[in-house]
Parts: structure tokens; sequence; C-alpha cells
């Protein structure tokens, strides 16, 4: 099967779910990690959230990367409490046609709401407006408890391999 390119693709538009709302990186800079943090760590928990800090993520996804984007960076919130976040990322700073969503968590108490194909058409959308022709993600399959990673590739991306229990998965409509 033939994949369409990204860029001529309708997607739906994204809609938070009633009582929720969509942020992006915007706002003080020294809270924002702090709040991916958090909501990485209820998404995922331990062991799969140790290790990170506020000061990893500045020096892995901070502004002085060339990929940082502050427009790809994506948070759902409730009340000023984070419910979900993802990311539009490039692996490859010179590929310029293709990215990744990566960093797609839902904290459980939230999930099952449409919050994480809220966040994946974020990306998707995103990706479109900067040109990219592809958007892939990548899970690992021992997140069995994380609805948002079992149900997110068969909702918005085909499997292409299974490697080691990482799924290795490309957009299709």
């Amino acid at each position: 099967m033939t994949l369409p390119s990204l860029p001529a693709l309708e997607l739906p538009e994204p809609k938070a779910p009633m009582y929720y709302e969509i942020w992006k990186w915007e706002g003080d800079p020294t809270v924002l990690p702090g709040t991916w943090l958090g909501c990485i760590q209820k998404a995922f928990g331990s062991p799969f959230a140790d290790g990170w800090t506020t000061a990893r993520f500045t020096e892995e996804f901070g502004p002085s990367k060339p990929q940082f984007d502050p427009e790809g960076i994506f948070f759902i919130t409730t009340r000023s409490k984070c419910a979900g976040t993802c990311m539009l990322w490039q692996d490859d700073p010179a590929d310029k046609t293709t990215a990744r969503l990566h960093w797609l968590g839902v904290d459980p108490a939230h999930r099952r709401k449409g919050i994480a194909r809220t966040l994946a058409l974020l990306v998707l959308k995103r990706a479109q407006e900067r040109g990219f022709q592809k958007v892939v993600l990548r899970t690992e399959v021992s997140q069995s408890d994380s609805p948002s990673v079992n149900h997110a590739p068969p909702v918005f991306f085909r499997v292409l391999k299974c490697v080691y229990c990482i799924l290795l998965c490309s957009y299709f409509q």
C-alpha cells in the first residue's frame, strides 16, 4: 500500500475535549520543562520516565537545539493542570522530509477522552505547515497499560514493522 504524502492529506481540525485547552510552548520557559516532565511522569510512570529531569529535557529538546520548534510542542490542560503532551521532532535536522510524533503521553486520569487523538492531529498539522512529507511514530509496546500508546497506532498510523518490541509506524488516512 502506498501512503499518501502528508502535505496532500486533509486532516480534521484538532479540537480539545470539553473543559480542556490546547497550549503550545509559550509562556515562562523555566516552567514549561517542569510541566512536560510532570505530564510524562504521570503518563508513563516508572521505570519509563525515570532519569528524566527538566534539565535533561531542556538539554535534549530545548531552544539550543536546531530542531526546537516552539510551535510544535503541545500541551492539553484542564484547570491549569497538564493532561497530555507531545511534540513534533526532527531526529536529523538535515532531513527536511521526515519528522517524528514524539513523546505522546496522556495522564491516566484523563485517558479515553480524545486527548491523544487531538495531540497527534496537532503534530500532524504542524508537520504539514513545515512542509514535511511524512511523520513517523516509534512506540514501545511494553507500555501495555497505556491506552494513549496502544491506541495511537491503529487510529493514526499503519504499523510498518515490529523490531524488539518497538513499533515503527507511518501516518495513513
